[in-house]
C-alpha cells in the first residue's frame, strides 16, 4: 500500500531527526551586567540565545521580568522556543533580573510609576535595548511578559510607552479595588494601536481571587474596541491554575500566541500562492522577518499544495524552501521531490529535486543521501517503469554509501524486472555476507527475504535445484514467512 505524503514525510523527518544529534534544548546563556548612568546601579539580565544562533541573522525577542512566578523562567521560555515540536521561530529571550518591584516602581493606586521606575524605563529604552540590538541583532518585534504586579506594570508600558514593546503577555494582572489600577484607552492610544501591529495576550487563573479575573475581563472589554487588524488580542482563562501556577499552565500557549502569525491556516480558501505571499507581508510587518526556511515550516505548505493539487503554490513553495546553508536542506529538497512524485505525478520535477537532495545530502553525510537514492529508484520503477535507470541509481547509491542495503534492492529489482538475474544473485549473496549493522538499514531487509529473492532468481533461470535450496534456507529462518509459503504453493516447489 502506498504511503500518503503526510505519512512518508513524517516518517522521513523522524528518521533524520534521529540521525542528527537531538539538541532541542541546547539554548546558550549569556549573563550581562550593565552599569547604568541613568539608574545609578548595575542592571543585570540574562540573554538566552537560540540553538544554532547565528550572529549574521536577526531574531525577535521576548523580555521577561524575573519577578514573582516568572522568576528564573527565562530558561523555560527559551526551552519552549528551542523545542522543535513546538514549531516556533527562533527567538532570543532576555530575562531582566533587575526587574524587581523597586525598579519597576509601579503604583496600583495611581497606575503610574515613580521616579525610580521612570529611570528604569529610560535605561531600558536608551541603554539596555539598544545594547541588545547591537550585540544580538534583535528585530523590531519585542514582547514583554509579566505576572501579577509585573503584569499590571506591563499595562503601564502598554498605555504610557507605546512602541517600547509590540507584544504583551499578562499573567493574572493584579487589581486592588475599583480603578486600582486604572486601565483606560485614550483616543491618542487608540490611534496608535489602530496603526501599529501589536499582540496582547492576557491569562487569568480560574482558582484566583475573583477581582483579578474581573480585572482581566474588564481589560478585554476595553481592548476589543480597537481595530482587530492591528491590535491582536487574546483572552485565555486557565480554569485549573491559581495565581502562581498560571505560568506553568500559560507560558507555552502565550509564546505560541506571540508567534501565531507564523501559523498557516491550512483551510483558508483561495490560492496557496496568494496566501503565502500575504503571510510573508504580515510576518515582515509584525516581526520584521520572513518565514523561516526549514523543513518544519515547509511541511505544512507542501501538504496543503498536495491536498489541493495546487501546482502554482507547489512551485512557489518548492523554490522558497531550499537553502544550501541550512542543515536540513537535503530534507527540504527531498520533501519537495516526493510531493512532486507522489501527489502531482510530475516525474521531471521530482527527478530534479531528488537529485538536488542527493547532492545536498552528500555535504552533510551519507545518511542524508539515502532518502533521495531510495525514492528516486522507486520512482523509476513504479512511476516511469524504467528499470535500467532504477538499476543505475541503485548501483550509484551503493558506490557512494557502501551500504549493502542497495545490493539487496538490486536483487529485488532483478526479480521484479526479470532482468540482470545473475547480477541480482551476486548482489543478494553479497548482502547476505555483509548485512547492515547500523540503524535504519538493518531494519530494512531481513535475511529470510534475501533467500526468498535468491530462490526466485534461480527459479526464473530455471535452476530449480538452487531455487529449492534457497527457499528451504528461507523457511528454516522463518517457517511462518507468509510470502515464502505463498510463493512455494504458487510455483509448487
Amino acid at each position: 500500500m502506498k504511503l500518503s505524503i503526510l505519512k512518508i514525510i513524517k516518517c522521513i523527518t523522524s528518521v533524520l531527526f534521529f540521525i542528527v544529534p537531538f539538541l532541542s534544548f541546547a539554548q546558550q546563556l549569556v549573563k550581562h551586567g550593565y552599569s547604568s548612568p541613568i539608574v545609578g546601579d548595575t542592571i543585570k539580565y540574562n540573554v538566552w540565545l537560540p540553538k544554532d544562533y547565528n550572529s549574521l541573522e536577526k531574531y525577535p525577542s521576548i523580555f521577561i521580568n524575573s519577578y514573582g512566578a516568572l522568576s528564573s523562567n527565562g530558561m523555560l521560555a527559551a526551552a519552549y522556543i528551542n523545542n522543535f515540536m513546538n514549531n516556533l521561530p527562533k527567538a532570543i529571550v532576555i530575562e531582566i533580573l533587575s526587574g524587581d518591584m523597586p525598579n519597576m516602581g509601579y503604583s496600583y493606586e495611581s497606575g503610574m510609576v515613580d521616579s525610580i521606575g521612570k529611570k528604569f524605563i529610560s535605561s531600558l529604552k536608551t541603554e539596555i535595548i539598544p545594547q541588545i540590538e547591537r550585540d544580538y541583532h534583535i528585530t523590531k518585534f519585542r514582547a514583554f511578559i509579566g505576572q501579577s504586579y509585573s503584569a499590571s506594570y506591563a499595562n503601564y508600558l502598554f498605555q504610557h510607552e507605546p512602541g517600547l514593546f509590540n507584544g504583551y503577555v499578562l499573567f493574572t494582572p493584579e487589581k486592588l479595588e475599583e480603578n486600582q489600577p486604572p486601565f483606560e484607552v485614550s483616543e491618542q492610544l487608540r490611534k496608535y494601536y489602530n496603526s501599529h501591529p501589536t499582540l496582547y495576550y492576557i491569562a487569568p487563573a480560574g482558582n484566583d481571587i475573583p477581582r483579578r479575573i474581573e480585572y482581566a475581563k474588564d481589560i478585554e472589554k476595553k481592548l476589543m474596541g480597537l481595530d482587530s487588524n492591528t491590535l491582536h488580542f487574546k483572552y485565555e482563562l486557565f480554569k485549573e491554575a491559581d495565581h502562581n501556577s498560571i505560568v506553568s499552565y500559560g507560558l507555552l500557549p502565550a509564546i505560541k500566541y506571540l508567534f501565531s502569525f507564523y501559523d498557516f491556516e491550512e483551510k483558508k480558501p483561495g490560492s496557496l500562492a496568494d496566501a503565502f505571499k500575504m503571510q510573508q507581508k504580515q510576518l515582515i510587518s509584525i516581526y520584521g522577518l520572513e518565514l523561516p526556511v526549514n523543513s518544519r515550516f515547509q511541511f505544512k505548505y507542501i501538504n496543503v499544495a498536495a491536498e489541493r493539487k495546487d501546482i502554482e503554490g507547489m512551485d512557489l513553495v518548492a523554490t522558497y524552501f531550499q537553502d544550501d546553508k541550512k542543515r536540513d536542506n537535503a530534507l527540504m529538497l527531498f520533501n519537495t521531490a516526493y510531493t512532486y512524485y507522489d501527489s502531482f505525478k510530475d516525474y521531471s520535477k521530482a527527478e530534479k529535486y531528488f537529485r538536488m537532495s542527493i547532492e545536498s545530502g552528500k555535504k552533510s553525510g551519507k545518511a542524508y543521501t539515502s532518502n533521495g537514492y531510495s525514492w528516486l529508484s522507486t520512482m523509476y520503477i513504479d512511476g516511469l517503469k524504467d528499470f535500467d535507470k532504477a538499476w543505475s541509481v541503485l548501483e550509484e547509491a551503493y558506490d557512494y554509501t557502501k551500504s549493502s542495503i542497495y545490493k539487496y534492492r538490486l536483487g529485488v529489482l532483478a526479480v521484479k524486472s526479470g532482468k540482470n538475474l545473475e547480477q541480482g544473485i551476486n548482489n543478494l549473496n553479497f548482502f547476505l555476507l555483509n548485512k547492515p549493522t547500523t540503524f535504519p538499514e538493518r531494519l530494512m531487509a531481513k535475511e529470510e527475504a534475501a533467500y526468498l529473492l535468491l530462490a526466485k532468481c534461480y527459479y526464473m533461470q530455471k535452476n530449480y535445484t538452487k531455487a529449492k535450496v534457497n527457499l528451504a534456507r528461507c523457511l528454516k529462518l522463518n517457517s511462518n514467512y507468509a510470502a515464502a509459503i505463498s510463493w512455494k504453493n504458487e510455483v509448487k516447489l
